[in-house]
């Protein structure tokens, strides 16, 4: 499923994220509600496949009730995963 994604990029934050993009570091985005946080996964998201097209990504939203069944790591599998779409 290949969707455009609109979104504000946050280019000061962003910056501070791209030297880690690559890297074996797990990157954990903080924040409250509505202050940005997906727009700048996405935004990291397009970069990733700027660099790399083969890669593929995937976003799980947890408020939306399609993934409530994911509830941990056995569950996110890729092939548990495909049985959601």
């Amino acid at each position: 499923m290949t969707e455009k994604r609109r979104y504000i990029a946050r280019d000061l934050y962003f910056q501070r994220v791209v030297p880690y993009i690559g890297k074996a570091l797990v990157k954990v985005y903080t924040g409250q509600r509505r202050v940005g946080k997906s727009n700048l996964l996405f935004q990291s998201i397009d970069e990733i496949k700027k660099r790399s097209p083969q890669k593929q990504t995937i976003f799980i939203d947890k408020e939306d009730y399609a993934f409530d069944k994911i509830r941990d790591y056995d569950d996110s599998k890729p092939a548990t995963i495909a049985g959601f779409f």
